[in-house]
């Protein structure tokens, strides 16, 4: 994410308003590279959510927080939409 530290803001406020929408603790977020045993490619970025909450709310969570992300990139120049729709990737967990 070098060069795009408005975009990391931006991830982490996705994360941190659908949370609060749906009335969701946030336990830990972190935005860190995605290992080679999850993504095939080495400049992938996973933004891992822990959550204090049931199943329904980590599905929840992740529902919206990936609509955001399309919505945002719909926004975006090509080159940052390419990068948000090819490269992050969301995990929700829960306590």
């Amino acid at each position: 994410l070098a060069g795009r530290e408005k975009l990391t803001e931006k991830l982490l406020s996705i994360v941190e308003e659908g949370a609060s929408a749906l009335n969701i603790s946030l336990k830990r977020m972190a935005i860190r590279p995605g290992w080679s045993h999850e993504y095939e490619d080495t400049v992938s970025v996973v933004i891992y959510v822990e959550i204090e909450g049931v199943a329904e709310e980590r599905f929840s969570l992740w529902d919206a927080v990936c609509d955001s992300l399309e919505r945002l990139a719909g926004s975006l120049p090509e080159n940052v939409r390419r990068f948000l729709t090819e490269n992050v990737f969301v995990i929700v967990s829960r306590d």
